[in-house]
């Protein structure tokens, strides 16, 4: 059991740090579609030129944390050992 909940925390987590990046990156879009809807078009291309040349992904940081915040519990609660007298299933 421990080792399911383990898995599902860890999976719990990895979600959450893929829909930082995919949510960050459809904002992203979605300013460079505004900037472009205004008539801006060399401001939409200035946008995507300097985020391709940052070198970084933008990201959710709230998801962020949040994933790998679970991956961390996920992580802990394989490595910590029940104690002789707890009743659970060891398994």
């Amino acid at each position: 059991m421990k080792v399911i909940v383990s898995l599902l925390l860890f999976l719990a987590g990895a979600g959450c740090v893929v829909y930082s990046y995919v949510g960050s990156l459809i904002a992203f879009a979605g300013d460079v579609r505004r900037a472009a809807d205004q008539g801006d078009g060399f401001g939409a291309f200035a946008k995507v030129a300097d985020f391709l040349l940052a070198g970084e992904v933008p990201r959710l940081t709230s998801f962020l944390y949040v994933g790998v915040l679970l991956i961390a519990i996920a992580v802990v609660n394989l490595i910590v050992r029940s104690k002789p007298n707890d009743r659970r299933d060891p398994l």
